[in-house]
């Protein structure tokens, strides 16, 4: 991932991450800390922001097996998966490229998650992730600060076609 310039005046925010880490990040400043604040705690927070700003819809990547460990999973259920076995949520574009704070990746291809399937976000698995004890909870307003600087970071490294020869 580039880094792109901090906004002005850049406010710097502790976010919530996983098993109680904690992600100090500028606000609106792609580098490595929000890499790693929005792929390790905060992801569902950037996929929602990403979501509602595009109306490209969410899906969740996950594992191919319940944990069946009772301090890790509560038996919710989403048709055939179970709550423990939601990872990592992303954005799908319309091309199908899958979209997370690190980048565009075709189906299958998203770090750390290769090779796994994904299903869509349903309102009720949103509901069950913001509130569950299991994720943090969404830092959706600084999670929003993200993505306008991903999307023109996305449209900056996208080959750009020559236009057509006309006779």
């Amino acid at each position: 991932m580039t880094t792109t310039p901090a906004p002005e005046g850049g406010l710097r925010v502790a976010l919530p991450g996983l098993n109680g880490a904690r992600h100090t990040v500028t606000l609106g400043l792609l580098d490595r800390a929000a890499e790693l604040a929005f792929s390790y705690g905060q992801c569902h927070a950037f996929a929602r922001a990403l979501s509602e700003e595009t109306g490209w819809p969410m899906a969740v990547f996950i594992d191919p097996a319940c944990c069946e460990d009772a301090d890790a999973c509560d038996d919710v259920m989403f048709g055939e998966v179970c709550s423990c076995q939601l990872e990592h949520l992303v954005v799908v574009r319309p091309d199908g490229f899958r979209v997370d704070i690190t980048g565009a990746f075709e189906p299958g291809k998203v770090k750390g998650c290769e090779g796994k399937a994904d299903v869509p976000v349903t309102e009720a698995m949103w509901h069950y992730l913001a509130h569950s004890p299991y994720w943090s909870p969404p830092a959706l307003a600084a999670a929003r600060t993200f993505v306008a600087p991903l999307l023109a970071a996305l449209r900056a490294t996208e080959p750009v076609s020559e236009p057509a020869a006309t006779a």
